[in-house]
Formats: C-alpha cells, structure tokens, sequence
C-alpha cells in the first residue's frame, strides 16, 4: 500500500485506458504525463500513454531523485516505472521506453552537478 500512496498510482474501470493501473509522471513538480498499464495478460498494448504526451522529453522519478539527492549512489536508469518502484525508489529513473532522448541525457547531466549530492546537502 505504501508505493500506491507514495507514487499516486490510480486505476481507470472504463473508457480508452480501461482495466489498466494509471501512474503520474510528474516534471517540476506538475504532472507531465502518466502510464496507463493493462493488467490484462491478453491486451496487445501493455503500456499506453495519452495522445500527444512526450514521455521521452521526461524521466519518470526525476522530481523524487533531484529533490532528495543521491542518497550515496549514482541514479539507476531503468525501462519503465514499475522497475523504479520495486528496485530502486529512492535513485531510480525510467526512461519510459527502449531508449534514451537528448532531453533525457540532458536531465541526466543536471542531476550531476556540484551539489546534488545528498552528503552536500
């Protein structure tokens, strides 16, 4: 229950993203875009994403690692939002997808700079 509240994960009963799990990707502390995911085994389209959402120009986690710092370890880069939250919350970032963006890069490069790092804070 803790990860439900801690990330805001919803669910939609019907309409275009019916029977999936809803999880906000948030950018500077609005919400960006979110992550419609079937729990169906048989949908063809596991992961769906509103109409002309750029999940590629964001990080899901970003705002939650930027925030809070390192906490001692580098950020890990993972596929998509569920491997954020069962490995790695608090230094997890996905890229919500197969590969990485320039503006992806770009996010990454902010997060280390001098003082980002949660022993400097």
């Amino acid at each position: 229950m803790p990860r439900i509240l801690e990330f805001g994960l919803g669910w939609c009963a019907d309409g275009l993203y019916a029977e999936r799990i809803i999880i906000p990707v948030r950018n500077g502390g609005r919400l960006y875009t979110f992550v419609a995911r079937s729990i169906l085994p048989q949908e063809p389209k596991k992961v769906l994403y509103p109409a002309h959402s750029a999940p590629s120009e964001t990080l899901f986690n970003y705002d939650r690692v930027h925030e809070h710092g390192w906490k001692g370890a580098f950020p890990t880069l993972v596929e998509g939002v569920f491997d954020v939250m069962r490995h790695c919350c608090d230094t997890g970032l996905a890229v919500l997808g197969s590969q990485l963006s320039g503006t992806q890069v770009a996010l990454l490069r902010h997060l280390y700079q001098p003082g980002m790092r949660s022993e400097e804070h």
